[in-house]
């Protein structure tokens, strides 16, 4: 019971700063406490397939400024740039890909730099820059063939391989979605 109320706090915790679901020592010695290591849980495990449906850009609902914007000075330092990845997990509504798409586009009107690119500076400085194009983020709709329940909620987060959880990283798009749907 008591690592349960840890495992409520720490997903909490994690939405609250959104910080990665890997972390700290203490965060993997929890989630290996979760994992169920018998044979059979492992091979069943490893037969739960993500499929991607469909793939698009969603752009700003409305037209947004156009133009260069310069990173901040933390940004800047190449060592520290890296691409946050961070995974939720949500009872869902009637058509959850549908109405995050929708409310994503309204968002992008006011945080309209994730809509555009990371490019280099042209005038030859070498700095990453963030060029406000519009063309928005990257969206990716999926379905699994498990139920949340069959991959304990995501507490452990290696029942389904990452990579198949998260959109692909592509280096100039500042943000990307993937919504992946469970079977009930």
């Amino acid at each position: 019971m008591e690592d349960r109320a840890m495992a409520a706090s720490w997903r909490s915790s994690t939405c609250m700063r959104q910080t990665t679901i890997y972390g700290t020592s203490d965060v993997l010695q929890l989630l290996i406490r979760h994992i169920d290591k018998s044979p059979l849980s492992i091979a069943a495990a490893m037969s739960f397939a993500v499929t991607r449906t469909s793939r698009s850009l969603i752009a700003p609902s409305e037209a947004t400024p156009r133009g260069s914007l310069g990173l901040s000075v933390i940004d800047r330092v190449p060592a520290l740039r890296s691409m946050v990845r961070l995974l939720h997990v949500f009872a869902h509504g009637r058509e959850p890909a549908r109405v995050i798409r929708e409310a994503l586009s309204k968002a992008l009107v006011k945080y309209y730099p994730f809509a555009g690119r990371f490019a280099y500076d042209p005038h030859g400085s070498g700095e990453v820059r963030i060029v406000c194009t519009g063309e928005g983020a990257w969206f990716v709709e999926a379905k699994t063939d498990c139920s949340l329940e069959d991959v304990k909620y995501l507490e452990s987060p290696l029942m389904i391989p990452e990579d198949a959880l998260l959109p692909k990283p592509s280096l100039d798009v500042p943000l990307m979605m993937q919504v992946a749907c469970y079977v009930c």
